[in-house]
């Protein structure tokens, strides 16, 4: 007769459970953060699309409502794609863009401006790896905190840097980077001169 053991008293095997959680916790998390930032790095390359094509300007503000009723018929189990979202994705690129593209040292791009690029294609263009890892970080936060801090800098690029920064150093929940973005935080910190790192 084999001995059956208990093994819900034996205090490895219970750690060793609590690690498996912790390890799975950890990696739901991982891929969570991956799927986000991939997402933002699509609608930041949409977002570039608009801007390059200049649809909006050309058809004014029923180039949205159009784009976003195709894009949903095309898509139809896929959300995301209302007017208001498709303009922000207009939004994050025109902000971040100043940064990403206005580079030190720029190389020529070789886009052919008739096809139309996704991701992939941004990231395999001939740009130095510090564009692309600046365009990683500014997509590492939740959509919902890009679209508050598009909200309140109102085009200030550097300003909505330090504040993508700050979610990413403090982990900061939607109420928190709310608190601090209606204080003067970026005027007090980023632009205080001082003789400190």
């Amino acid at each position: 007769m084999k001995l059956i053991l208990d093994l819900s008293k034996n205090n490895d095997y219970r750690s060793w459970v609590k690690e498996l959680k912790q390890r799975y916790l950890s990696a739901r998390l991982k891929a969570s953060i991956e799927a986000n930032r991939t997402l933002l790095e699509y609608y930041w390359s949409l977002g570039r699309d608009i801007a390059d094509k200049q649809y909006a300007n050309t058809y004014g503000s029923g180039f949205y409502k159009t784009l976003s009723h195709d894009l949903r018929s095309e898509m139809p189990e896929e959300k995301g794609f209302s007017e208001t979202n498709l303009k922000y994705m207009y939004y994050l690129y025109r902000l971040y863009s100043q940064l990403i593209e206005n580079r030190p040292h720029p190389v020529d791009d070789f886009r052919d401006k008739n096809h139309p690029q996704g991701v992939d294609d941004f990231k395999q263009q001939n740009r130095p790896q510090v564009a692309d890892d600046l365009l990683k970080e500014i997509c590492s936060i939740p959509r919902y905190h890009q679209r508050t801090i598009i909200d309140k800098c109102k085009g200030d690029a550097e300003k909505a840097l330090f504040f993508v920064r700050k979610v990413i150093e403090n982990s900061w929940g939607r109420d928190m980077l709310l608190n601090f973005l209606s204080t003067d935080l970026y005027e007090r910190q980023a632009k205080a001169i001082t003789n400190f790192s």
